[in-house]
């Protein structure tokens, strides 16, 4: 039996394998959230749910924080490459 590819599927990960994918701890992840820089879907159970984009997103706040930019100027960055993180 073969399966149909359903194109409308979009990969969703949990914070623990979003944590190993993006270089970040979860405290951290948690912390971006807090800070309105990211806005993850939700499980009805209120686990939060990662995509391929939040990902992408995640590494380049990863990277802005290796090199100590503060959370205004990781807002100010986003914003520069297109994210419209005011939308949050």
């Amino acid at each position: 039996m073969t399966r149909k590819k359903n194109a409308d599927a979009v990969a969703l990960y949990n914070i623990s394998v979003a944590s190993r994918l993006c270089g970040l701890p979860a405290y951290t992840i948690r912390w971006v959230e807090k800070n309105r820089l990211i806005a993850p879907a939700r499980t009805g159970g209120n686990q939060r749910l990662f995509s391929d984009i939040e990902i992408g997103l995640l590494r380049e706040i990863a990277a802005l924080l290796e090199q100590s930019v503060n959370i205004q100027g990781i807002r100010v960055v986003l914003r520069i490459r297109g994210y419209r993180i005011d939308d949050l």
